[in-house]
């Protein structure tokens, strides 16, 4: 999680081959883990920043293979699409992506309650 992280902080300075770098090492470390999911939606959008869409939709679509569910995947997804002038395919996947926070924020709101109860 904190090369993921250092990741995001490079992409956020702009140094995106950097960033790519660090998302590259947290694939490397845990394979087709959830976590993964995340570094290849980072790389994405490095890719994507630096000019190369097409390579940042594919690395982006291996995040939807690890976690079909992966909200953030499919909101810079949309993006990219919408960067591209593609609007009604780029408002699908917002739509996935609002369906997706939607159902992570009722399954924390249905589990917070029994998180916190004392075992009987």
């Amino acid at each position: 999680l904190a090369i993921h992280n250092w990741g995001v902080a490079l992409a956020s300075q702009g140094r995106y081959r950097e960033a790519i770098e660090k998302f590259r090492r947290v694939i490397e470390i845990d394979g087709a883990q959830i976590r993964s999911a995340l570094s290849y939606v980072g790389w994405g959008a490095a890719l994507a920043a630096l000019g190369e869409p097409d390579e940042g939709t594919a690395m982006i679509q291996k995040a939807l293979a690890i976690d079909p569910r992966a909200d953030r995947a499919y909101y810079r997804w949309a993006q990219l699409l919408e960067g591209e002038g593609r609007y009604e395919e780029a408002r699908a996947k917002y739509r996935l992506a609002l369906l997706f926070i939607c159902i992570h924020q009722t399954t924390i709101q249905i589990a917070a309650p029994h998180a916190v109860r004392p075992s009987l």
